[in-house]
């Protein structure tokens, strides 16, 4: 008995229903009955469905709202960050105290330097292209260095503390120290990676504290720069192994510089800008030649 419409539609396609059983000894009776005792696996294999079919995960609006949500605050984070915005300001304002320095007509210098074979002091008193040097220094195995050394121009003097004295003559002035510092800061600068350390008070002006971390680039650009440059910075050799250039700012005027190698530290005070700073001759250089000693 057939109660559902679809039953009897499927009715026709049921061969037990519209054929008789095979007769037993019949070939197909025969055939069936093999099968049926051969063991033979009929375990199902699922039939592997095709890509397309396969169930997906739902995507949820409200996740895809979240990580569009999350790229909007981490690009807006990215704009805000100091790092970025701050360092083209932080660039600007060391740029600004460079120049102003390199322009000055006098300033002095005392600095303390550090590397693997000494440790000593200098001062500078500069004016214009004359510039009085005096040096003094440790060195690792225990003997002391120093001298006072005054250049005019083309023309050294220079007065050891052993009493040595020797006189020479440059092929040209020496480079500037202020100008010097300008251009040690340009190259440095040009990392562009500026970060803002603090305040600071520095022989009793207030100062902004800079630190510029070196690139394989900027320690190019500073080993490139004049040898006469770099000298003033202790930087004459290992220019190439500088790690950072911390300066103080205030006034728009460098107060202090500080440069880090591997095996280095140099820290320079500057002050008594645009002073009256006299620079002469020692009284002894009337006794030698310039160009001989």
């Amino acid at each position: 008995m057939i109660d559902d419409p679809m039953d009897a539609q499927l009715a026709v396609l049921d061969p037990a229903r519209r054929e008789a059983p095979p007769a037993p000894g019949s070939v197909r009776h025969a055939s069936i009955l093999e099968r049926a005792l051969s063991g033979t696996d009929t375990t199902l294999v699922p039939v592997p469905q095709p890509e397309s079919a396969r169930p997906r995960r739902r995507w949820r609006p409200y996740a895809v709202a979240m990580a569009a949500a999350v790229v909007v605050v981490a690009v807006a984070c990215a704009a805000l960050l100091p790092r970025d915005s701050g360092d083209a300001d932080a660039v600007g304002l060391l740029s600004s105290a460079a120049d102003t320095t390199a322009v000055v007509t006098s300033l002095r210098v005392a600095i303390a330097e550090e590397d693997r074979y000494h440790a000593g002091t200098r001062t500078l008193e500069v004016v214009g292209d004359r510039v009085r040097e005096q040096t003094y220094g440790t060195y690792r195995d225990g003997h002391v260095e120093g001298a006072t050394t005054v250049f005019m121009g083309v023309d050294v003097y220079e007065e050891r503390i052993d009493g040595g004295r020797e006189t020479f003559r440059l092929d040209r002035t020496v480079s500037p120290f202020a100008s010097s510092s300008q251009a040690v800061l340009d190259a440095a600068t040009s990392s562009h990676d500026v970060a803002v350390v603090g305040q600071d008070t520095v022989r009793d002006v207030a100062t902004t504290h800079y630190r510029i971390t070196l690139d394989a680039a900027s320690r190019s650009a500073l080993a490139g720069l004049d040898p006469e440059v770099l000298g003033w910075f202790g930087l004459a050799d290992g220019a190439d192994q500088v790690r950072t250039v911390d300066v103080w700012v205030g006034g728009d005027l460098i107060r202090r510089m500080r440069v880090k190698g591997d095996e280095s530290v140099w820290t320079a005070d500057y002050y008594d800008f645009n002073a009256h700073i006299d620079v002469q001759p020692p009284d002894w250089a009337g006794t030698v030649t310039p160009g001989e000693g």
